[in-house]
This record gives C-alpha cells, structure tokens and sequence, in this order.
C-alpha cells in the first residue's frame, strides 16, 4: 500500500489505519516504521534491482534519459531512467537518484552517469542519451562518455518558444 499507493510511512502509526489492521485480522502485528525502513523496504527493493538486472541481461540495446534537478531543500540530484523493450513490451525503469553536490561540469556529471551505468552494466549498450540543451550535459555525452545526445523534445521546443517571445519584445521596443 506505501509502495504502490505512495503512502507515507507514517500510515502505520495512524490510529486509524491500525484500528482498521486489527479489525482486518487481530493476530496481525503492522510493522513500525523503523521496521519498514531498515528491513522490509530495502528487502523489496533488493527483490526489484535483481529483477531487473536480470532483465537488462536479456537486451543489447538501451537509452537513457537524464537530468540534473533541485529538490526543495537545494539539493541537486541527478536521475537516469533506461528505456528499453523486451519481449515486444517497452520498459521505463528508474535506474538510479544520486546527490550531485559538486560542481555541473560535464567531467563531474559524466563521472556520475559512469559509476550508475557500470553500476547497472549497461554502460557499454548505450545508444543515445536524452538531456536538456545545456552545455553541461551535452558535454558530458558526448566528450567524457562518447555517446550520443539526443535534446529533450519539449526541452528544445520551449527555448524556442521563448527565443520567439524575445525577439517580438525586441521588435516591438524598437
């Protein structure tokens, strides 16, 4: 239910959700939330990285995408997800969400994309990266990795949406 509904781990130290456990079935004990964290949630988690290792085995062919994000408290993350298809069905998974607190250069950023990508073992399947437009990035894909970048479609869409807008308030100031 945390997992699949995104619940918050508080949920079971609600009243209501363990009155709800014990009416269910009263022999049921609900785990703590410390109980959650330190063993039920990295079980399943360990349970679906295999799962999925053993499913990247089976293909020859990946692209990722990624992008370098701040969260609410101004820590920049970075997350790859991997696309592929197996068995006639396309497959999305988030691979990995890593702090990057050390300067966006494209050595920094290719560094980390490196250790994720071996991390997975599919550094050398790669076809083509997904980004932003950012220097950065582009860098990083294409200089430190040897990879192909592809933009992000809506990415580039919107810079020249904005270079349009521009323009029209420079045309129309003059």
């Amino acid at each position: 239910m945390i997992v699949t509904d995104y619940q918050p781990l508080s949920l079971v130290e609600n009243s209501g959700f363990l009155e709800y456990s014990k009416k269910l079935q009263p022999l049921f004990k609900v785990p703590s939330r410390k109980t959650l964290t330190t063993k039920l949630l990295p079980n399943e988690y360990n349970k679906i990285v295999i799962k999925i290792k053993n499913m990247l085995e089976n293909v020859a062919y990946f692209s990722i995408t990624t992008d370098i994000w701040t969260s609410d408290n101004n820590i920049p993350y970075l997350t790859v997800t991997c696309h592929f298809i197996l068995d006639t069905r396309l497959y999305s998974p988030i691979l990995a969400t890593r702090d990057m607190r050390e300067s966006h250069t494209g050595v920094n950023i290719s560094n980390l994309l490196s250790d994720i990508l071996n991390e997975w073992s599919i550094k050398d399947k790669i076809v083509t990266i997904v980004s932003d437009n950012r220097a950065n990035i582009k860098n990083a894909i294409n200089v430190h990795l040897g990879k192909y970048h592809h933009p992000y479609v809506v990415h580039t869409l919107s810079l020249s949406i904005n270079e349009a807008i521009m323009s029209n308030k420079v045309r129309k100031s003059l």
